[in-house]
């Protein structure tokens, strides 16, 4: 099967995700000349970073304001990646509970972007146009 050429990337996931090799996999099909995420050091942020570096893919990072915001920070940084970002695939990886991760992939979802989502396990899900497309109604 042929790679998706997709200009911009937009990776949310949880921080307990732990599955490198399901972010390095869902990144490689998408074949993105842009990955954004939202910086946090452990999970798939991290993974999304370590991708784009061993590709040589540019990637931009939305970090969270966590003194200015408070408890509210992620929250904004996910709007403000979304909001800056229009027509970029969003790649959501969930694990747990992932309260944030699922706030940004059904923010992308209502905005109209393609969203991807996924477990540790695969895919599990498809988003376009803001509707299921094919799996699991998970946002």
């Amino acid at each position: 099967m042929a790679k998706e050429v997709t200009k911009a990337i937009i990776v949310t996931g949880s921080r307990a995700f732990s599955s490198k090799a399901r972010v390095f996999y869902a990144l490689e099909e998408q074949a993105p000349a842009l990955v954004i995420h939202g910086g946090c050091p452990r999970g798939a942020d991290i993974y999304a970073e370590e991708w784009a570096g061993l590709s040589e893919v540019d990637s931009r990072v939305y970090r969270a304001h966590w003194e200015h915001d408070g408890k509210t920070a992620g929250l904004r940084r996910n709007a403000r990646m979304i909001n800056a970002n229009a027509g970029a695939t969003v790649l959501a990886f969930i694990e747990g509970p992932s309260r944030g991760t699922r706030h940004c992939a059904g923010l992308a979802r209502i905005q109209g972007h393609r969203v991807l989502v996924y477990d540790a396990g695969g895919q599990i899900a498809v988003y376009g146009g803001g509707r299921l497309i094919l799996g699991d109604d998970v946002l």
